[in-house]
C-alpha cells in the first residue's frame, strides 16, 4: 500500500535549485489536515491562498521572513515559487510533476524498464516526404492510484514513469478495478491496494 499524502525523501540524481528541492521535500501533512480534497476529481477547486494562508506579518511560504511595507503574503517573488510548485503538484500538473521526477527517478518505465523514446505521428506531403505532426515522449507520468480510483490530490509518491504501452495496459486494469469497485458498492479503492513498481 502506498502513502498518497506523505512527504518523500528521494536521493537526487542531478543538481537542483534550492526552490526545487524545497518543493520536492515539502511535507504536505499540514495542508492535508486542513483541506478536504476530492480524490476523484482531476483539478482541485482551491487556490494558493487556501494552501498558504496569510500568517500575521510573516511570509506564507515558510521562510519565516517578516513582511514589510505593502507585502501581504510573500516576502519576495522567490517566495512564491515553492507554494506555486505545491499547488501544481496538488492539482496534478503532470508536465511539472514529470520535470520534478526526472531529478530523483530514472527516466525509464518502471514496468518494462525501457528508456525514453519519441512517439511521432506524421503525414506525407505532396512530394511523398514525411511531415511530423506531433512528437512526444514515449514515457508518461502515471498516477499509481488512478484518479478514477481515488488518486487525485496525492503527493509525489503517487506518480511513476510508464511507457505508452505499459500505461495503456495499466489504464485498462484501472478501468476494471473501478468497475469492480463500483459493482461492489465500495467508495474507496480497497479491493485492489496499489502497488509501487520500483527499480
Amino acid at each position: 500500500m502506498i502513502n498518497l499524502y506523505g512527504k518523500i525523501e528521494p536521493e537526487f540524481l542531478v543538481n537542483v535549485s534550492e526552490n526545487t528541492k524545497r518543493v520536492i521535500l515539502f511535507d504536505p501533512a499540514e495542508i492535508y489536515s486542513r483541506i478536504t480534497f476530492d480524490k476523484f476529481k482531476r483539478k482541485q477547486s482551491f487556490g494558493i491562498g487556501t494552501l498558504f494562508p496569510n500568517e500575521k506579518g510573516i511570509c506564507a511560504c515558510g521562510c519565516g521572513e517578516k513582511l514589510t511595507g505593502r507585502q501581504t503574503r510573500w516576502k519576495s517573488e522567490e517566495c512564491q515559487k515553492v507554494p506555486l510548485g505545491v499547488l501544481y503538484i496538488l492539482n496534478g500538473e503532470l508536465d511539472y510533476i514529470g520535470r520534478l521526477m526526472q531529478t530523483y527517478k530514472p527516466h525509464r518505465c518502471v514496468s518494462c524498464d525501457c528508456e525514453d523514446y519519441l512517439i511521432e505521428t506524421y503525414t506525407l506531403n505532396c512530394y511523398g516526404n514525411k511531415v511530423v505532426n506531433y512528437s512526444a515522449s514515449g514515457l508518461q507520468v502515471d498516477h499509481i492510484v488512478a484518479i478514477q480510483n481515488g488518486g487525485s490530490g496525492g503527493w509525489l509518491g503517487n506518480y511513476q514513469f510508464l511507457c505508452h504501452r505499459c500505461h495503456s495496459v495499466k489504464t485498462k486494469r484501472d478501468n476494471l478495478e473501478k468497475r469492480l469497485r463500483l459493482s461492489h458498492g465500495v467508495e474507496q479503492n480497497s479491493l485492489f491496494p496499489a502497488k509501487i513498481i520500483s527499480l
